[in-house]
């Protein structure tokens, strides 16, 4: 199967596992990018990126994810800190399951490189996203999203999937609609992710949604 799935979250690691997409195809796997704009300038600069040598760093604090939450890791109980970040540029990213940066660095490496190689071979690269795991408030919520479905221009094979509520829909043909999050309410657990957000429902809809080749 000619797919790269890559999410913010570890939602991508959980689409690819019951389509075997295997080994590993991507550098994301298993990952958080706590910036959603971080995760924005991924995806529409996806070419720049995936070009950068990756190095091993510290969490920034002056980061919307650092100024929001007042936390340089991301806070859960069944996560242990600090774990590793990789920087591939400014691009921070968080590898909240591992605990070695050196291992995690040499597979981070190990993947870009699969990944190069089957770019060059034509893969479905689908990037997803969910309103529920916008880790950041943002004052404009359209303007992110609408960042998110920036039309790609280059020679990638690009798609873009985004779970939202009706509120939200910009009528692009892979806006999936949730009803039952209209007017839903936005708090936040300890976590600093909208309490309902449900990963487990997330990865049954894109699973339904996404077309795969």
């Amino acid at each position: 199967m000619n797919n790269i799935i890559i999410s913010n979250t570890c939602v991508g690691q959980f689409i690819m596992k019951p389509k075997n997409i295997l080994p590993y195809n991507n550098p994301f796997i298993g990952s958080l990018i706590p910036n959603d704009k971080d995760y924005i300038n991924l995806i529409n600069n996806f070419d720049y990126y995936i070009k950068l040598e990756p190095k091993i760093g510290l969490p920034r604090e002056d980061s919307m994810f650092y100024n929001q939450t007042k936390n340089s890791y991301y806070q859960h109980t069944q996560i242990k800190v600090p774990y590793p970040i990789v920087y591939l540029g400014d691009l921070e990213i968080h590898f909240i399951h591992e605990n070695n940066s050196d291992i995690c660095l040499e597979k981070f490496k190990r993947r870009l490189l699969r990944l190069n190689t089957l770019i060059k071979d034509k893969h479905n690269i689908i990037f997803t996203l969910s309103f529920s795991e916008l880790i950041n408030e943002h004052v404009d919520k359209e303007q992110i999203i609408n960042q998110f479905f920036t039309k790609y221009i280059g020679n990638l094979n690009i798609k873009k999937y985004f779970i939202g509520p009706p509120e939200y829909f910009n009528n692009d043909e892979n806006y999936i609609i949730i009803d039952e999050w209209k007017n839903i309410n936005l708090d936040r657990n300890s976590s600093h992710i909208y309490k309902f957000n449900n990963q487990n429902n997330l990865i049954k809809i894109f699973l339904n949604k996404i077309t795969f080749i």
